[in-house]
């Protein structure tokens, strides 16, 4: 239900929804959060991949020439 929810929701902002079973699931990922599109990660087991740990905690660095990296 509240997966339906969120597609409902998001809709008008085309939400992007990836499996971590996806071969290009990082990719997809990182396109979205570079574009500000929204992402629904679906069948989450409960160990997460260690790729997701740096945007899971925010953590941002600003390069001298003003790009913010994750």
């Amino acid at each position: 239900q509240a997966n339906r929810w969120i597609r409902n929701k998001e809709l008008v902002h085309k939400l992007k929804v990836v499996k971590m079973t996806d071969a290009n699931f990082l990719r997809t990922l990182e396109a979205c959060i570079r574009t500000g599109i929204p992402v629904l990660m679906e069948d989450v087991g409960e160990v997460l991949d260690p790729a997701l740990e740096p945007i899971l905690l925010k953590q941002t660095f600003i390069q001298v020439c003003g790009f913010v990296l994750i």
